[in-house]
């Protein structure tokens, strides 16, 4: 992203996938975290890896050459295995204390997304019931100790599932 919090898209940074964006009464908060990862080898992300510095909530998104979209999912993937590793690598996922979500932004028409869980203890774990961004809000809403509002109130308890 060109700044952080930058309301305009340009070059790889699509700023439809920058939520806190759209948050005009949050700009300050936004500027002060939301920052470019970097790369695998260094930057802000890695740094913060390294040091058991990651949030209670973050959220890591890929350049527009990197996220199926205009690239290919060839691309995606190999994003994806270039960072998992780096995230793994850190205190706070060798505690226990990190899980990582990997969520579509969309799906095909009936809108299923692929939702993958990768945490420290949870091995083959599946779910019957589909889980998408409302699961994933229900996660967020958990974790952070707020109700879950409309649909996520009613979507999978994927936390209760996988024992995060």
């Amino acid at each position: 992203m060109p700044q952080p919090c930058d309301t305009s898209s340009s070059g790889t940074y699509d700023v439809n996938h920058n939520p806190w964006a759209y948050f005009p009464s949050e700009a300050a908060g936004c500027r002060a975290g939301d920052v470019p990862a970097g790369n695998p080898g260094g930057g802000a992300l890695a740094s913060d890896v390294r040091s058991g510095r990651l949030p209670t909530i973050g959220l890591i998104t890929p350049s527009l050459a990197h996220d199926g979209h205009d690239g290919s999912l060839g691309q995606a993937d190999a994003w994806l295995h270039s960072w998992i590793p780096v995230l793994q690598s850190g205190p706070d996922w060798k505690s226990g204390q990190l899980a990582i979500v990997v969520v579509f932004d969309e799906g095909d028409t009936n809108q299923q997304v692929p939702f993958v869980i990768i945490a420290p203890g949870v091995s083959g774990a599946v779910m019957s019931q589909p889980a998408g961004h409302y699961a994933l809000t229900r996660l967020i809403d958990g974790i952070i100790g707020a109700q879950p509002l409309r649909q996520a109130a009613s979507a999978p308890r994927v936390a209760q599932r996988f024992g995060l």
